[in-house]
């Protein structure tokens, strides 16, 4: 696999260039679901499109910025509690890139970068060092209970000691789907469709019936045990309008569900306010001390991401009880690295949750995972068309965590030992570990995994290319679950990368 520490993603036309046709020395192993260049996928069948993961729908790189403030105008001195500085800095400079010089930066409190275009951009994380003193606990404590009744902290798995972005939108009003559409379906009926016009994002989504349908559609009518979930699972999905026609919408991108009029399903303008922002080129650390346990963490937690189209990259973080929380849409984190010098806890953690990505069409790739959390790499309610991709760990866990997460991809991934590749959590009651559509494609580890335990998803899983005992199969079979599987030797076969392979796809393609 390429692990390439660059400042920006590659370009739409060289991600063309590089995914449209396999090399030669690849051109003779080519899946059944893709072929030769794509040939073979149906963006409505089995195999999800995940083509929209990212920055700007992966249409645009992300912006190289120079700092025009420095934190150091504002009173930051290396080695000092500086929370006070920086905070003013980034008040006073909402949009500008704001540069924090080499050092050791001490902070005392969280800081929020959420005005549209704020960055905040370190000089390297080898020379930028953000030391945070204090945790989420101590600064605001938020007692509560895990699934099993256990007391806990919120800060177990959620929140950020930067938070990055925030959920605030621009009004518009829900209009109701008056049709009922299928999954793979461009277009659909609105109420009142005056509200849109070409060009227009727009929010799609359905929420679950009290009798759990949309729960039982999502887990293809297996969901197991998931009577804390029926009527409290939704699926979100963002598009844009190509075309209003009467009282109908079409849309640039196929439906990922069903449309039935029981779910409340309804459209609305997309019009996020917390855009373009970004954090960069630093190292994230916490005060020294043992890692304590599962939901025994303090909140030393690196960052939080919301909004929409904002960028973590090339970011360290030391000894966090848990790494970076993604949610919105289409944000990018690239280039991050997680480490810990801490004790660890007896289960050889040293800490709760590495990666997550609870938001929609958002991309995690280029990222090192050097110790091991309870849960490396997590999707969970709400997580949907979420891309991993070009990572690699100590020992990586694919936690896919209950709650009906959906068509979530994993791609181009080495799971370091692969001792443990499906040690997913969740509380019970919340269903089986993913939904459907979670896609698991060109996965390397150092010993041989087996595709996981029937009862793991329900059918509809993808698997293609893990480093398996196979068993002498040499086509795609049908797992017992309902499971496709395909075995490929991984790494020798075409594509590698999933989700690149299908955004080059789709921008080949003629406008729509």
């Amino acid at each position: 696999m390429l692990h390439v520490r660059s400042r920006s993603v590659l370009t739409a036309a060289a991600v063309a260039a590089l995914c449209v046709a396999p090399s030669p020395l690849l051109a003779q192993r080519t899946t059944a679901l893709w072929g030769e260049s794509g040939e073979a996928w149906d963006p409505a069948g089995l195999l999800p499109d995940f083509s929209f993961a990212g920055y700007r729908r992966g249409e645009k790189i992300i912006p190289d910025r120079q700092p025009t403030v420095s934190v150091t105008d504002y009173g930051a001195k290396p080695d000092a509690d500086a929370t006070a500085a920086f905070r003013k800095a980034i008040a006073e400079n909402p949009g500008a890139c704001i540069g924090v010089p080499s050092g050791r930066f001490l902070l005392s409190d969280r800081l929020r970068i959420d005005a549209a275009g704020t960055v905040l951009q370190g000089a390297g994380p080898r020379a930028t060092v953000l030391h945070f003193t204090r945790s989420l606990e101590e600064i605001d404590p938020q007692p509560s209970v895990n699934g099993g009744g256990e007391p806990t902290s919120n800060w177990s798995w959620t929140g950020g000691l930067i938070e990055l972005g925030n959920s605030n939108e621009e009004k518009s009003s829900k209009q109701a789907i008056t049709d009922s559409p299928a999954r793979g379906d461009r277009a659909f009926v609105v109420e009142r469709v005056g509200e849109f016009a070409a060009g227009d994002d727009v929010l799609i989504e359905v929420k679950d019936d009290p009798a759990g349908g949309l729960t039982d559609y999502l887990y293809r009518g297996t969901p197991g045990d998931a009577d804390d979930a029926k009527g409290k699972t939704f699926v979100r999905q963002v598009a844009r309008v190509v075309a209003v026609d009467g009282d109908r919408l079409t849309v640039d991108r196929p439906l990922r569900t069903d449309v039935r009029p029981v779910w409340t399903p309804t459209v609305r303008k997309f019009l996020p306010r917390s855009t373009e922002c970004g954090l960069e080129e630093l190292t994230i650390e916490f005060e020294p001390g043992p890692y304590r346990g599962h939901f025994k963490e303090d909140g030393y937690n690196g960052v939080m991401v919301r909004g929409a189209h904002n960028w973590v990259r090339n970011v360290t973080i030391h000894d966090g009880d848990s790494g970076i929380y993604v949610s919105g849409q289409f944000h990018t984190v690239t280039g991050v690295t997680l480490t810990a010098d801490r004790p660890k806890h007896s289960s050889g953690n040293s800490g709760h949750h590495g990666l997550t990505a609870t938001g929609q069409d958002c991309l995690i790739t280029d990222f090192f995972v050097r110790t091991q959390f309870f849960h490396d790499l997590t999707v969970d309610r709400g997580s949907v068309g979420n891309v991993f991709s070009n990572g690699r760990g100590a020992d990586l866990c694919l936690d896919l965590h209950r709650f009906a997460p959906y068509e979530n991809l994993f791609t181009d991934l080495h799971l370091g030992k692969g001792t443990r590749p499906w040690a997913s959590g969740g509380a019970g009651g919340k269903g089986l570990h993913t939904a459907a559509g979670a896609t698991f494609w060109n996965l390397e580890s150092q010993t041989k995994i087996n595709a996981p335990k029937e009862g793991f998803g329900p059918r509809d899983l993808v698997f293609v290319g893990l480093n398996a005992h196979d068993g002498g199969v040499t086509e795609p079979v049908t797992l017992p679950g309902g499971w496709y599987y395909e075995p490929q030797p991984p790494g020798r076969f075409y594509p590698l990368d999933l989700h690149q392979a299908q955004l080059a796809h789709r921008l080949a393609q003629p406008s729509r």
